[in-house]
């Protein structure tokens, strides 16, 4: 499958963009397209972390039973 892209567009200061210029040997596009994914994986983590404290919160009125106690559990079960 093809990996299509969208073209989008931004305004920066023109100053910013002088001192681009003048910066060659950098890939902005690259730097701008890393900057988002950086952007993306930190609100994913960010939605994670509120959902988690949701059920954190949610839950907090119920026994918390560890891993050893349900294995040992089963063990007896049998």
């Amino acid at each position: 499958m093809l990996n299509m892209s969208n073209i989008i567009a931004v305004r920066i200061p023109k100053e910013t963009k002088k001192m681009m210029g003048q910066i060659k040997h950098v890939d902005w596009p690259e730097v701008i397209r890393k900057a988002i994914e950086k952007k993306i994986r930190e609100e994913k983590r960010r939605k994670a972390r509120l959902i988690e404290d949701s059920l954190r919160k949610s839950s907090s009125g119920t026994r918390r039973i560890s891993l050893s106690e349900i294995v040992i559990q089963e063990r007896e079960r049998g």
